[in-house]
């Protein structure tokens, strides 16, 4: 059986359209990939022949884009390409959901009051606990907090957001990803660790309680996973990073290792939702649209891993199932 991905457009100023056009160059095995967009956005990028395009948004929002200005119709279109996409696939009409970058003050001048996708995506299924994973072939790294001012940090950081980042994680890779005993890493959020208080008691008030807590939620739900940490990010990302996953404190300690190794192979995936929902690991990068610039590796990786997802859902083999993606995304072959 083929499995139907739905695409979204992302923001038609943006890179988007054209990595997506880069990333269905050549077909995806075993996909059938529709795109909701706009065709004067997407026909000059030559879609191939196989890919599906359906229309999305109001055509006179299309009229007089400019690559790299985001404004309040490119907004509109990317809203409701995302809208149309999502519709496809909470429907049953696709199988997984493939989103392209947004521009979110686009989005937010449109009308849209997520801070971004995954949000949005939890807001439309329902979904109360979900968490953000970044993953290649060498690393997956969770964030516990997302686009917030780093002096904010400590204060936004709670134990229940320990125990649901290492949950849902432990969880996504056991039913998702076929882990059948994940190890899991939680960084730490001061240096050293905090050396015992001394530099900051964040890891003995919160994460340590919040690891021990979480041990024991997945045992109640019978999944066997182990954890480390919380361990100091200088330490922990020495590769080759011995985890199935890493649980982080904050953005930019979860991305920084992640785009170090996977650059133009990352993906964005929003573990947790009923539906299968992955994302390239990048953003809408202005400064190249339309430049025939941006490398569509990511978009690619995202597509397959999407389709192997969807596919493992249907099937659910009780056995770990190992995967490499040819872009280099997707779960790693774990020992049992």
């Amino acid at each position: 059986m083929q499995i139907h991905v739905a695409i979204s457009m992302g923001d038609p100023t943006g890179i988007g359209p054209e990595v997506i056009a880069g990333a269905l160059a050549s077909p995806i095995p075993d996909a059938i990939c529709t795109v909701f967009g706009q065709r004067r956005v997407l026909d000059p990028l030559g879609l191939p022949p196989w890919v599906r395009l359906e229309p999305a948004g109001d055509p006179a929002d299309a009229l007089h884009l400019r690559w790299g200005h985001p404004q309040i119709q490119a907004g509109r279109l990317q809203v409701a390409s995302l809208d149309r996409a999502l519709d496809a696939v909470i429907e049953g009409r696709a199988h997984a959901l493939c989103t392209a970058p947004i521009s979110k003050a686009a989005a937010l001048e449109a009308g849209f009051p997520f801070p971004g996708h995954t949000d949005y995506l939890a807001h439309r299924t329902g979904t109360r606990d979900y968490v953000m994973m970044l993953a290649g072939a060498r690393l997956r790294v969770v964030p516990l907090t997302g686009h917030v001012p780093l002096r904010r940090v400590p204060e936004l950081l709670t134990r229940e957001m320990v125990i649901r980042g290492l949950v849902v994680t432990a969880t996504a890779l056991v039913n998702d990803f076929g882990v059948r005993r994940p190890h899991l890493a939680l960084a730490a959020l001061n240096p050293h660790a905090g050396e015992a208080g001394r530099i900051g008691d964040e890891e003995q008030r919160l994460l340590v309680p919040g690891l021990e807590q979480a041990r024991q939620v997945l045992e109640h739900d019978g999944i066997e996973a182990r954890f480390t940490g919380p361990l100091p990010s200088d330490a922990l990302f020495v590769p080759p990073v011995p985890y199935d996953a890493v649980v982080c404190c904050y953005h930019d300690q979860a991305l920084i290792p992640l785009k170090m190794l996977h650059r133009d192979d990352g993906v964005n995936i929003t573990c947790g939702l009923p539906i299968v929902r992955t994302s390239p690991a990048h953003g809408t990068a202005p400064d190249i649209a339309g430049r025939n610039l941006a490398n569509p590796g990511s978009m690619r990786a995202a597509l397959e891993l999407a389709v192997w997802l969807a596919r493992r859902r249907m099937e659910r083999p009780s056995a770990a199932v190992g995967f490499r993606s040819p872009s280099g995304a997707g779960p790693r072959e774990t020992a049992p």
